[in-house]
């Protein structure tokens, strides 16, 4: 019996097809049973949620790094050497990591934290390289319009260096002595926390399959009281993502590139507002993301 977030694994299609083939019965079927978002919503299994997505440019100087990166990631990748289109797959996580780093994505954390009603039971997922950042702007309350520090911890892979000291941390926060928890990929998959009633998405990579551990974190059902006498009745979801500047790359098969990396990035968007409860507002934000891309970036993928 295995359990998971999702089958598929991330650009390996290969691996994919290799775990759904091992999972056949005798007749030769698939004995994969998929459960929906909607499914477990309706079922009461997980909690609905508001999902609040933003969007930010890179800076000119972080648009330049990208842009060079993207030129050079398709020369390699259109190459018919196996070595050269490994450079090219590397340069796209590098330029992925601009993405995911992008400077901007700071300010709206401290807007959302201004126009949070109740910062407690919140996951924040950030990088490695975002850890201190936040944690100055959460020490200093005043920039964000609060009166004292919110009560904070992180976890990241070095630190603690034990899963029982992990577990410590989540425990406390499950008990309220901590309002916040920073992580990057340690809560992704294994750690529950249904205390855990909304998260703020600063850094994600391109797999889908990380997003959808993360909002799970949050979207699991907690039946008993907080400390205050209050009930988790939803969660929210806020998520900061870069607006593409597709017609600034110069080349063609740049923006070719592009578009199927802001096809995934819409995917995301759009399957996450279908079910929020904010789903009109949702909508509006599709739009603002949406407005003068290509119309490429709306067909189906061929395969």
């Amino acid at each position: 019996l295995g359990l998971s977030a999702t089958i598929e694994r991330y650009i390996d299609q290969d691996g994919t097809d290799f775990i759904r083939d091992f999972f056949k019965g005798p007749s030769g079927e698939s004995t994969v049973y998929t459960m929906s978002l909607k499914q477990a919503i309706d079922e009461e299994k997980l909690c609905r949620y508001n999902y609040y997505p933003y969007f930010v440019e890179l800076t000119e100087e972080e648009f330049i790094e990208y842009k060079r990166l993207t030129k050079l990631a398709v020369s390699y990748l259109s190459s018919k050497h196996y070595e050269e289109r490994i450079k090219g797959e590397n340069l796209i996580i590098k330029r992925g990591k601009i993405v995911r780093d992008a400077e901007l994505k700071i300010n709206v954390f401290v807007e959302i934290m201004k126009n949070m009603p109740d910062i407690k039971h919140l996951l924040l997922f950030c990088s490695e390289n975002q850890y201190d950042q936040l944690e100055n702007i959460l020490d200093s309350p005043s920039t964000f319009d609060r009166k004292k520090s919110p009560t904070h911890n992180r976890i990241t892979y070095d630190l603690p260096k034990k899963k029982k000291d992990r577990m410590k941390i989540l425990k406390d926060f499950a008990n309220e002595d901590y309002e916040i928890i920073l992580s990057n990929r340690v809560l992704d998959e294994g750690m529950d926390v249904p205390q855990a009633k909304r998260c703020v998405v600063l850094a994600s990579t391109g797999n889908p399959t990380q997003f959808v551990q993360r909002r799970g974190r949050v979207l699991r059902q907690y039946d008993d009281l907080y400390k205050d006498g209050s009930k988790k009745t939803h969660a929210d979801i806020y998520d900061i993502l870069v607006k593409p500047r597709i017609y600034d790359l110069d080349d063609l098969e740049s923006q070719k590139l592009e578009i199927g990396l802001i096809r995934s990035q819409l995917k995301r968007i759009r399957q996450m507002s279908e079910l929020a409860i904010n789903h009109d507002d949702c909508l509006e934000k599709i739009k603002d993301f949406s407005y003068d891309l290509p119309d490429e970036t709306f067909e189906p993928k061929q395969e």
